[in-house]
């Protein structure tokens, strides 16, 4: 077992169980409880206690590539019972359900591009956290943008409808996976060290401006500007 990337799995796994969204705090106990390999991406399996006098839970963190300690942002929870018999299963199933949320969001991005004139990209965060409606004002006040917050039950989304477009700003509370974002900052030959800013960011935002008229194009590529720049 590769003792350095197995401690920062296990200090990702602490971090994703902190989020409000989850735990709320640090896991009374946590230990590394097994390894496995799945789709060329390494896996560390953890069972964790809520209280010291709870039960084992079931979590995993992955997948590494190679002796990396960065992984790809499957990082996950169902709060299931621990189960030694079962656990390499489970663990599998959740690597699987969290693939599936990616790949559906995916899917959902190419499906857009049927769409006249779709800006979107991503604004890496060194934390998982944002504040929406810091951003609605920030656009009122710099670029006379008005609209209108709609925040999901988690507060994690945001739409701003503006004119005949839709923006959208939702945050995703991990890395992006399959390392895209250090793929791309490679090309950036204007800025050295954006490889490492890359590989830092433990989060990120989706910001798209859609609409269907062809002749609001330009006036897209300005919103999706003045959104990426101030999340930025």
């Amino acid at each position: 077992m590769n003792e350095i990337q197995m401690r920062a799995a296990s200090e990702a796994m602490t971090e994703w169980l902190s989020h409000p969204q989850e735990l709320g705090r640090a896991p009374a106990k946590i230990e590394c409880a097994g390894e496995f390999d799945l789709y060329d991406m390494h896996y560390y399996i953890f069972r964790y206690k809520k209280t010291s006098m709870g039960e084992w839970l079931i979590g995993v963190c992955g997948g590494y590539e190679g002796d990396g300690t960065e992984h790809c942002g499957h990082v996950f929870s169902e709060m299931e019972p621990y189960e030694e018999d079962t656990a390499l299963e489970k663990a599998v199933a959740l690597v699987e359900t969290v693939r599936q949320f990616w790949m559906e969001r995916a899917s959902e991005a190419e499906g857009q591009k049927e769409n006249t004139g779709v800006f979107a990209g991503f604004v890496l965060l060194s934390e998982p956290e944002w504040n929406p409606r810091d951003l609605v004002t920030d656009l009122r006040m710099t670029w006379g943008i008005n609209g209108e917050v709609n925040e999901s039950s988690e507060g994690t989304v945001v739409f701003v409808q503006t004119d005949d477009m839709m923006a959208a700003v939702s945050l995703m509370p991990g890395p992006i996976p399959d390392g895209e974002a250090e793929q791309n900052a490679e090309t950036n030959y204007m800025w050295p060290e954006a490889v490492e800013a890359a590989k830092a960011h433990k989060a990120h935002l989706l910001v798209a401006v859609l609409g269907t008229d062809a002749d609001l194009v330009a006036a897209r590529a300005k919103r999706y500007f003045s959104l990426s720049r101030k999340n930025a």
